[in-house]
């Protein structure tokens, strides 16, 4: 299948972090992948710099994310989202925006790998995994069309600075032509630091599109 048939794509983005007690905010630039899990077959072979479980320049595997020795993620996923009184209607289409170039996949401080899930039209259901330590929370429903919204505590160090009672507050965009994911650390009803990833779609996963990204050009 041609990769302009497929619903798999990049995002240019940029990683912004913000303390109460630093008035700079330095961007990081980015790319994020927004792929869906049947195409993966087809994105590897349309793409040289792109595989699934194997060393390359971008590489997506299914370790780095919700493992259950279930067979595959996907599998992996449906058996979570059971448990969690959610399961998957029959067919139900599987989106994963995530990023990884070589060995470094994306785990920016409080932020996470975002599992978002179709599960029927035009209801979603969204979930997030936290890289650092693979816990998954789920946001079963949005409050507004297009709109995820979830506080829960980590009950887990974040970092060196923060405690068990730190929580986190996700607000998540369903991605379109742009994506947008915020993430606060937030400890006695005050945030201690800001996080969130703002970035514009950049159409599907070819060879020109993900080299431009990788040396700096925009394609």
């Amino acid at each position: 299948m041609d990769a302009s048939q497929l619903k798999s794509c990049l995002y240019d983005c940029e990683v912004y972090h913000q303390h109460p007690n630093r008035s700079r905010i330095v961007p990081v630039s980015i790319v994020l992948f927004d792929l869906d899990l049947a195409e993966l077959p087809e994105l590897q072979a349309n793409a040289r710099l792109f595989s699934h479980n194997s060393f390359n320049v971008y590489a997506f595997r299914d370790a780095d994310h919700l493992d259950l020795s279930r067979q595959d993620l996907r599998s992996n996923l449906e058996a979570w989202l059971a448990e969690q009184g959610q399961p998957l209607s029959p067919g139900a289409g599987i989106r994963l925006v995530t990023y990884r170039v070589f060995w470094d996949t994306f785990s920016i401080p409080s932020a996470s790998t975002s599992f978002l899930v179709e599960r029927f039209t035009p209801g979603r259901g969204g979930g997030l995994q936290h890289p650092s330590s693979l816990k998954p929370w789920l946001i079963a429903c949005h409050e507004s069309p297009g709109f995820f919204h979830l506080r829960v505590q980590t009950h887990f160090y974040v970092s060196p600075f923060t405690s068990l009672e730190t929580e986190f507050d996700f607000r998540i965009r369903f991605p379109g032509d742009r994506i947008e994911i915020h993430i606060d650390d937030v400890e006695a009803g005050e945030p201690i630091c800001s996080s969130w990833i703002r970035g514009e779609r950049k159409g599907p996963l070819t060879d020109a599109r993900l080299f431009g990204m990788r040396s700096g050009f925009r394609c």
